[in-house]
């Protein structure tokens, strides 16, 4: 194989990851697929796990900076750098904290609700 050919092979397979990490982040912020799945997910492995916390709603950086630290992730750590227990582990601390923002965002929700409906 020509090192042209072996270039495009390279570029075709590095953009095939790209847009597959895409999907997954997009079917994650959309709720298709939840957070547990996206980890598992083979598409995923090329994909930095910060990237895919920060995809789901209601994580801004700072949340996303601070589960990192407390999880011990560096910023660059991708799925596939991940053992099982890690991903289990980074899984159920995402999930309990992602409860806890739908929670808060409910309890805003029917807080608004109250308010315009006494209004």
């Amino acid at each position: 194989m020509s090192p042209d050919a072996q270039r495009m092979h390279a570029l075709a397979l590095a953009n095939k990851r790209r847009l597959a990490g895409a999907h997954i982040k997009s079917d994650l912020a959309a709720g298709r697929i939840t957070f547990d799945q996206a980890l598992r997910d083979p598409r995923a492995e090329a994909v930095r796990v910060v990237d895919l916390i920060n995809a789901l709603w209601g994580w801004g950086p700072n949340k996303v900076t601070s589960v990192a630290t407390q999880l011990q992730l560096g910023p660059k750590t991708r799925v596939r750098d991940l053992s099982k227990r890690r991903v289990v582990q980074i899984g159920h601390e995402v999930a309990a904290r992602h409860d806890q923002i739908a929670r808060m965002r409910e309890r805003r929700q029917r807080r608004v609700a109250r308010r315009q409906v006494a209004a």
